[in-house]
């Protein structure tokens, strides 16, 4: 519960002072109390989602406990935890119902999706095409250009998603593992310019790669563990960890590899950590004269 509360936590400071979908709407805001204020009331509505969501969960963990006939033979409320509310629309709402719930359900993905798209490709537009000089030059080409970029993230994110099932865990631990494995080495780079009056390039650059590899392994401790058992030969009990076999709902294949003997949990917190220890003391090391600014 207290690695839960501190990840959830730390990730909502690193989503809303890193994400760029975020800073987009603060800087929608005309100054520094519109901006406050509407974080204050987005955080309101948030708590009020999350009150919601709780309510569905105990709701359907109360009526598969009811009924425990209402599940298939081989299923359980915690193993298959995350198969309950799909089955539940399904199999136990009524028709008509269960189609609004599943549109409502792909409203809301694409939603996120072309949002995040919009801001990437934004990103790549401006700050990396522009800055090297590649930007187009009249407004045809730059929304064609726009267009291909979008199309391309687009069928790159839907391309990935497709390999999440060979990730370990239930949908919060693979969520963490994946969308939100670089939330804290981006509010990293936020941290170092807003509050490290010595901030160098280089040594925020250090602070960023440490981060991101503290998360990276921390994510993935169990595929390591697992290449580490095959290629040297080192028993995973060193770790505290097993090996276990994992097998494809659809497909029927298995493959081999080990439980994670860091949990998820730690990823944020352990990542941000290390990002900011690491690159306040690279800072140090590297001389560093006033920033401009405008820079």
């Amino acid at each position: 519960m207290f690695g839960m509360i501190l990840s959830s936590v730390i990730w909502y400071i690193a989503t809303v002072g890193g994400d760029q979908t975020s800073v987009q709407r603060f800087m929608a805001t005309r100054d520094t109390a519109a901006a406050r204020k509407a974080l204050r009331t987005q955080l309101y509505v948030a708590g009020v989602v999350e009150i919601c969501l709780y309510l569905v969960g105990f709701a359907l963990l109360a009526f598969f406990f009811a009924h425990p006939d209402a599940l298939p033979t081989g299923m359980n409320l915690r193993d298959n935890a995350d198969d309950l509310f799909p089955r539940f629309i399904s199999f136990h709402l009524p028709i008509g119902v269960s189609g609004l719930v599943v549109a409502a359900m792909f409203a809301a993905a694409m939603s996120s999706i072309d949002s995040g798209v919009n801001s990437i490709t934004a990103v790549v537009l401006t700050d990396f095409m522009g800055r090297f000089g590649w930007q187009p030059k009249s407004e045809r080409s730059a929304m064609k250009t726009a267009k291909l970029l979008a199309f391309g993230i687009g069928f790159a994110v839907v391309l990935g998603s497709s390999f999440m099932k060979y990730i370990e865990g239930n949908i919060t631990a693979v969520t963490a593992k994946t969308v939100n494995l670089f939330s804290t080495p981006l509010f990293g780079l936020f941290f170092f310019a807003l509050f490290v009056k010595r901030a160098h390039p280089l040594g925020v650059w250090v602070g960023a790669i440490c981060g991101i590899t503290t998360a990276i392994f921390i994510a993935f401790s169990g595929p390591i563990v697992y290449f580490l058992h095959v290629q040297f030969d080192i028993d995973p009990t060193l770790f505290n960890s097993e090996l276990i076999v994992q097998t494809d709902t659809t497909t029927g294949s298995t493959w081999t590899t080990a439980e994670d003997p860091i949990s998820f949990q730690w990823i944020g917190p352990v990542a941000l950590l290390v990002n900011i220890a690491c690159g306040y003391v690279a800072c140090l090391l590297f001389k560093s004269g006033k920033t401009d600014p405008s820079a």
